[in-house]
């Protein structure tokens, strides 16, 4: 089609644009502030678990330590993290694009790869930093090179895909869901192949040899957490607390998983009609037509989205992060909508859906919801401190560049109460409600974020402590140290 690489640029441009520029003014997220805060501790010799409250893997907080103590402001330290991570989703998006073009030649993987980065939903939460982007990027180089293997039957491409794979788990505990899913299709791939014994045993081997590079990082992860003396703690808050928590605990914090697939229905329409058309176009493919081209890939695809469903349909809080890798699956089975046709009719038909979709992603990150108010609390929290002063404040209203008077330093109501709660069932060897008390005996916060419309975001135990403080003037969510 005419001009379709320039209206390519094109949409490439815009999305970049707003890119930059709505990434520099959106408003902090709360796990983007955590993990930079959880970071900087470390860069200050923090020990995660031990020191500070966390429960995620704590590889992206040793990665980013440096480039935390190169700044003394917030918001500079914040974009120039965020630009990297835009760098990253590049990269995905590249990957993505070869992949897409792997299993469906004719599908325009380029503008398939516009339209999955131009989800607002995807691209907000790629950007914002935190460990499940990268893990994300992993999952996907992971699931690129398990497809050549498929495809192509070289185990060096099991090789590779397990290691990233692996690599993604290093970051974040959830990539296991997806090496889960990359294993399993092992079952509907021996289904297909049950008479053709050479392929059942290339696939085996293969899945062995995943399963086996897979554990290389995660055995040198696992080692360095064990000379380092972190191992004991952080198993514990990565896996029975997690466990309990998101299974057990009585939180008052439900999210299903209709709400985030509605609002990306909202945010990118075309992306889901492609996706659901392609879905049903390609179980056609394999079970009314018999395609043979492809096949082993296609049932992947239609498997991993299957699985991944029902997965998060199991999960009780689920977050918009969590659907960072169902995307491009959504992505990879809209392709097949694109070969449709070739007639320029329906290439301009798609490629004004999706700049369409582009353009509405540019309208909403040039009007997302500013970071301002949470920059003049950081401000004022950092004017009125120094770095010998601890304080008491939740995410997204930590400035970053101060230390905890509290061990559950982030949403400590309710951390601290749940991790009660789990001590009523199973024996806690240490007691952190008392070294969080402790804590804040020795070095009580000099100021503390007290949000009434967010009670689980106060300290654990503010009641007890309520009496030392006063609320300041400039903003009654802002409570100082009487005296001070």
């Amino acid at each position: 089609m005419k001009y379709d690489r320039t209206l390519w640029i094109i949409g490439c441009c815009i999305v970049a644009l707003a890119l930059f520029i709505g990434h520099w003014q959106a408003i902090y997220d709360f796990d983007e502030i955590e993990h930079i805060h959880a970071a900087w501790l470390v860069g200050t010799g923090s020990k995660p678990y031990i020191d500070f409250f966390e429960h995620h893997h704590p590889t992206l907080w040793y990665l980013i330590a440096p480039i935390t103590l190169l700044f003394n402001d917030p918001s500079s330290l914040i974009y120039f993290i965020r630009v990297i991570s835009i760098g990253g989703m590049l990269v995905f998006a590249l990957i993505f694009e070869r992949l897409a073009r792997l299993i469906f030649p004719d599908s325009s993987s380029k503008w398939i790869a516009l339209l999955v980065i131009s989800l607002f939903m995807f691209n907000n939460n790629f950007v914002n930093i935190r460990p499940d982007p990268i893990m994300t990027l992993f999952l996907l180089i992971s699931f690129y090179f398990w497809v050549r293997f498929i495809i192509h039957g070289s185990l060096k491409y099991s090789i590779i895909s397990g290691i990233a794979a692996g690599l993604a788990f290093v970051f974040l505990q959830k990539a296991v869901i997806v090496i889960f899913i990359i294993v399993a299709s092992l079952v509907p791939l021996l289904i297909l192949h049950r008479k053709d014994k050479d392929r059942i045993f290339l696939l085996i081997k293969g899945t062995a040899i995943f399963i086996v590079s897979c554990l290389i990082p995660i055995s040198i992860f696992v080692i360095a957490l064990i000379s380092t003396g972190l191992w004991q703690e952080f198993y514990f808050w990565n896996y029975p607390y997690n466990a309990f928590f998101f299974s057990i605990a009585d939180v008052n914090d439900p999210c299903s998983l209709f709400r985030p697939i509605y609002r990306s229905f909202l945010q990118s329409p075309f992306l889901w009609i492609a996706g659901i058309s392609g879905f049903v176009m390609i179980a056609k493919d394999l079970f009314v037509n018999k395609r043979k081209y492809n096949s082993d890939s296609m049932i992947i695809i239609l498997w991993s989205i299957v699985l991944y469903i029902v997965a998060m349909s199991f999960i009780r809080f689920i977050r918009a992060q969590y659907l960072l890798f169902f995307f491009p699956l959504l992505g990879l089975v809209a392709a097949r909508f694109f070969t449709i046709s070739s007639s320029d009719r329906f290439k301009i038909f798609t490629r004004i859906m999706i700049l369409g979709m582009v353009v509405e992603f540019a309208v909403v990150m040039f009007f997302v919801s500013s970071k301002s108010k949470q920059e003049k609390i950081h401000d004022i929290v950092l004017s009125k401190t120094s770095l010998d002063d601890f304080v008491a404040i939740s995410p997204p209203y930590h400035p970053i560049l101060r230390k905890d008077a509290a061990y559950f330093w982030f949403a400590g109501e309710k951390m601290g109460v749940v991790y009660k709660q789990y001590c009523k069932k199973f024996i806690c060897k240490n007691n952190f409600l008392k070294i969080d008390d402790n804590r804040w005996q020795e070095n009580p916060a000099k100021t503390v974020w007290v949000d009434p419309k967010k009670p689980n975001t106060y300290i654990y135990n503010w009641d007890k402590y309520v009496s030392r403080y006063e609320p300041l003037g400039i903003d009654r969510r802002l409570w100082f140290r009487k005296g001070q």
